[in-house]
Formats: structure tokens, C-alpha cells, sequence
């Protein structure tokens, strides 16, 4: 039995196929592209700066997984920081 989703012409950015989570039919034209189009790698929350507020964010999701995880790894550690530091200051 197929799947229920189909995807289909679709653009995922930060995402890959394996990030899409339950059955789902590839209908083809769609684009993964490893970052979005104004993306600001290391604004895990998503103001625009990257700083203080998002090693915070980092720290209080130590070891877990989710938007923490700037490098997409699959785990909030300290490649994550690492990330923020080098992306420092407002984002363009």
C-alpha cells in the first residue's frame, strides 16, 4: 500500500529527505537545499541577530535534539556553539 503523501514540487531548505518523518511518495520536482534564502545559520531564535539569547537556547537543549541543533547533526552539543560563535552579530 503507498503512502497517503505525496510530495510534489516542493523547495525544503535546512531539511533533507530524512527530516520528513512518516510514509510519504517522492512525486519528483522537489529541491533540498542545505540552507534557505536569508537563512542566518546560528538564530536558533530566529531575531535576526545571532548572540547571547541563542547559546542560551543552546545550552537549555544540551544533548537533546530540535532547532538547537544549528549544525544538523542530530544532537544540541558543542559544534552547535562552535556555530553560533563563528556566525556572531546581526544577520544580513
Amino acid at each position: 500500500q503507498s503512502p497517503a503523501l505525496v510530495v510534489q514540487d516542493c523547495l525544503f531548505c535546512s531539511n533533507t529527505p530524512d527530516h520528513i518523518f512518516g510514509q510519504w511518495t517522492d512525486g519528483g520536482g522537489n529541491v533540498f537545499e542545505d540552507a534557505c534564502e536569508g537563512d542566518c545559520g546560528g538564530d536558533v531564535t530566529g531575531d535576526g541577530t545571532v548572540g547571547v539569547n541563542d547559546i542560551l537556547m543552546v545550552l537549555a537543549n544540551y544533548g537533546g535534539s530540535g532547532d538547537a541543533d544549528v549544525n544538523g547533526d542530530g544532537i544540541v552539543d558543542v559544534d552547535d556553539i562552535l556555530v553560533i560563535i563563528g556566525a556572531w552579530g546581526a544577520c544580513d
